[in-house]
């Protein structure tokens, strides 16, 4: 058995949907998984986007489901966005009762998981101070992260092919967030 890296996060030949793929963190799974062989789907709710991102990027299989979430869904602290921290919380309880439902009740070769992201530099996370809609690390400090800055696009396509390709994980949220819920009360 190898242990190589090219080995143990291969998702050649894998079929990936990926909501939200024509942007931000959406934009970087797909492309992730795209470049390292898995056949791509993308769906967002701009169509504009998605074209343009096909169009930028274009150049026996088990099945892999990856959510994303945020440590939103899994912190006790409101942070002032109710409705979005309990829509990401729903989604994180839902990745898990499918995890089971579909492996258990339908006997599908189906895994689902979920990554709960921190603070990236994207649209979203953008304060408006900085270059070009990006959040940077002088944003952080306000946001309790233990990492001292953002996450980077290279440290979140690696959790994608993580749970892109191994086929022992499942049922699982994983928060790629910097340390953030080491500072801030979760739901654990």
């Amino acid at each position: 058995m190898s242990l190589e890296a090219s080995l143990l996060f291969d998702v050649g030949g894998r079929i990936a949907l990926v909501t939200g793929g024509g942007t931000g963190l959406g934009l970087t799974a797909a492309l992730a998984l795209a470049s390292n062989g898995a056949k791509v789907y993308i769906s967002g709710r701009r169509k504009e986007r998605l074209d343009e991102a096909v169009t930028s990027h274009t150049s026996s299989y088990t099945s892999s489901v990856i959510n994303i979430t945020s440590i939103s869904g899994m912190v006790k602290v409101s942070q002032s966005h109710y409705a979005y921290n309990a829509s990401k919380a729903a989604a994180n309880h839902l990745t898990q009762m499918l995890a089971h439902e579909l492996k258990f009740k339908c006997n599908l070769p189906l895994r689902i998981n979920a990554i709960a992201p921190g603070l990236f530099s994207s649209e979203m996370t953008s304060s408006g101070k900085s270059e070009k809609g990006k959040t940077n690390s002088e944003d952080v400090k306000d946001h309790f992260n233990p990492a001292g800055r953002v996450g980077s696009e290279h440290e979140y396509a690696q959790v994608i092919l993580l749970l892109a390709c191994n086929t022992f994980i499942t049922g699982q949220i994983i928060a790629v967030d910097g340390g953030f819920l080491t500072a801030v009360p979760a739901n654990r």
